[in-house]
C-alpha cells in the first residue's frame, strides 16, 4: 500500500480493509537508508496494529485512546526520572509501557521477517540475503 494510502487510512477516515472489520490489521512499516538515492540498508522498522471498524476504516476511538496512553507512559517515564528511588514509579513505568505495547504493537516471528526481508529486496531489486534487520529487532533481542 502506497504510503497516501495509508495516511488516509490514519488521519482521513479511509476504508482500507473491509475484509479485517471489527478486528486488528498488523502494518509493518520500514524506513530504508539510501546511498546514492539507492536503497542500501532498513534504518527502522515499525511493527504497529490499528483497530478497525466495521467499514473497514481506522476505529474512531484509536487517536483518543493511543493518545491518553501515550501521555500515561510519559508520565509515567517523568516520574521515574524524578523519582528513581521509588520501586512503584519504575514498576508503574514498565507496566505502562508494557500495556502499550500490547495495544498498539506486534513482535514477529521469525518466518515473518524472512519473508518481509524478502519482500523488500525483491522490490528494491537487491541481491537475495542482502539485508538484515536492525539490531533492536533481531530474534535473539526480542524476549
Amino acid at each position: 500500500m502506497s504510503g497516501v494510502q495509508f495516511r488516509r487510512f490514519l488521519y482521513e477516515g479511509g476504508a482500507l480493509f473491509p475484509d479485517f472489520a471489527d478486528r486488528h490489521v498488523r502494518v509493518v512499516i520500514v524506513f530504508m537508508k539510501l546511498k546514492q538515492r539507492l536503497p542500501s540498508g532498513i534504518a527502522r522498522v515499525e511493527f504497529n496494529k490499528y483497530p478497525v471498524d466495521a467499514e473497514g476504516a481506522l476505529s474512531k476511538d484509536y487517536w483518543p485512546k493511543m493518545l491518553k496512553d501515550t501521555m500515561e507512559y510519559i508520565v509515567a517515564h517523568h516520574e521515574r526520572e524524578k523519582r528513581d528511588a521509588q520501586a512503584n514509579v519504575i514498576g508503574y513505568e514498565r507496566f505502562s509501557g508494557k500495556g502499550y505495547e500490547r495495544r498498539y504493537q506486534w513482535k514477529p516471528d521469525d518466518r515473518t521477517v524472512e519473508i518481509l526481508l524478502a519482500l523488500i529486496e525483491s522490490r528494491a531489486e537487491l541481491p537475495p540475503h542482502s539485508l538484515s534487520m536492525p539490531v533492536q529487532y533481531r530474534r535473539e533481542t526480542i524476549p
